[in-house]
């Protein structure tokens, strides 16, 4: 327990979340008044910043891991200053992947304006090959000029959350009566179960990687590459597939010793198997029985 002047705690909470990776709990109560305790120190923030171009290397990650919050993996590319370039740009940016991984992700999307089935209405449309802003193309570098070529639901404005950056892609209702592959009914399932649970449990994924013991525990496949006979299947209106430049080609030649091939496929984005279950199938019967 601590005695702690009350304007001390003000704006200490993000901090303390920050400080315990969104883990800890905090209480207090009025005790009693007392004399003024002097200055309070000011909190200072700052930013990790890659010193030059090159890959993450996992020792590096690992020995940065206490000084603030990592949101790249080993392997991924890295740019001379690529947090300030992103916020530098003329309309400032932010990778969603740092978002997500904040304490304010949750309650943003979970308290969305709209409701929950709104949010995810727009969040499902805007990333799906419905959307007209989806036209993909591979990007020739990790670096600011490149990464501003995203849609917003991954290179987000800064000083937006996520609930903003896709509510003025909310569909009609007339569009949204032409979705054949998400009708109103199947969104209330996800949107109602999200509704009572919150977003947290899948916003975990991206938190666990700021987690040291989590972390250390991926380094056991540092290095390995996938032996067993593997192709790969994604939208060809799904930016996912070249959000990180290069990524894909090393899939292709690098990290798989058994490659039967990448298929991108027409009138799908981000949520392929739902938008385009037949070709899927067809693909995956496809790769399966050459194998035999």
């Amino acid at each position: 327990e601590y005695r702690v002047p009350a304007r001390g705690l003000i704006g200490f909470q993000g901090e303390f979340l920050t400080m315990t990776r969104g883990t800890g709990l905090a209480s207090h109560i009025f005790d009693d008044y007392g004399p003024l305790k002097g200055e309070i120190a000011e909190r200072r923030n700052g930013v990790l910043i890659s010193q030059d171009d090159g890959e993450a290397v996992a020792y590096a990650l690992w020995k940065l891991q206490d000084r603030g919050r990592m949101f790249v993996n080993p392997g991924d590319p890295l740019y001379e200053g690529m947090m300030p370039a992103l916020a530098a740009l003329a309309k400032p940016r932010r990778h969603y992947h740092d978002y997500y991984c904040t304490p304010e992700a949750n309650p943003n999307m979970h308290g969305a304006k709209s409701g929950v089935h709104a949010f995810m209405r727009a969040y499902y449309h805007q990333k799906s090959a419905d959307w007209p802003g989806n036209t993909i193309k591979r990007l020739s570098a990790w670096n600011a000029e490149n990464l501003e070529q995203l849609p917003t639901y991954y290179v987000m404005e800064l000083g937006q959350g996520m609930a903003e950056t896709v509510a003025p892609h909310l569909p009609t209702a007339e569009a949204i009566a032409r979705c054949r592959w998400l009708p109103e009914a199947e969104m209330a399932v996800y949107a109602d179960e999200y509704q009572r649970t919150g977003f947290q449990g899948g916003l975990n994924w991206y938190r666990a990687r700021l987690v040291p013991e989590l972390y250390a525990q991926d380094q056991l496949f540092s290095g390995r590459t996938i032996d067993v006979p593997t192709c790969f299947i994604a939208g060809n209106s799904d930016w996912g597939v070249y959000q990180a430049p290069g990524s894909l080609e090393k899939l292709e030649t690098t990290f798989t010793t058994d490659y039967h091939g990448t298929h991108l496929v027409d009138g799908a984005g981000h949520w392929v198997q739902q938008e385009q279950p037949e070709a899927v199938a067809r693909l995956v019967l496809g790769f399966l029985a050459g194998l035999e």
